[in-house]
């Protein structure tokens, strides 16, 4: 998951969460190192579980094109080059079955961050908190520090307000 650097907490929490509690986990997910919110092994299981699905969906995205590249060579040889046959064929095809495999054979990586999140419960309260504690790394302009750092990160270093 691509790092954010997200300050503005209302607006992160009407657009993308909602109530949705795998959002919230993910999102702890991604930022554990500033947390530490999440085992080990859990987090393990969920880059395997991510890993997994990258593979799925990347191996059917390219098994797709290779499919193509090699029916073009056999079965549907023609003289002329069309422009629409040819983004049909290794633009079209290749991100459908990218998109069947990602909806219909990855439900089992979509099923264990549901159970994560389910396991770890964490509330809007607490994400929250940890908004707070971002806008306050931000504030004192020791945000990339923050990231870098994470639970090592010295909050004595910066005063309350």
């Amino acid at each position: 998951m691509k790092n954010l650097k997200l300050t503005n907490y209302e607006e992160f929490k009407t657009t993308y969460l909602g109530n949705d509690k795998i959002k919230v986990f993910k999102y702890f997910y991604q930022y554990n190192n500033c947390f530490g919110y999440i085992s080990q092994e859990d987090m393990e299981d969920c880059r395997n579980a991510e890993l997994l699905e990258k593979a799925r969906t990347y191996g059917a995205f390219i098994s797709m094109n290779c499919l193509m590249l090699t029916l073009d060579k056999t079965l549907l040889r023609r003289s002329s080059f069309r422009m629409s046959k040819f983004l049909f064929q290794y633009g079209v095809l290749p991100l459908m079955s990218f998109k069947i495999t990602k909806n219909y054979f990855c439900r089992d990586v979509e099923q264990t961050f549901h159970d994560m999140a389910e396991k770890y419960q964490f509330s809007l309260d607490k994400f929250h908190e940890s908004m707070e504690l971002m806008a306050r790394a931000v504030e004192a302009n020791r945000y990339d520090e923050f990231l870098e750092k994470g639970v090592d990160f010295d909050w004595r270093t910066i005063k309350n307000e």
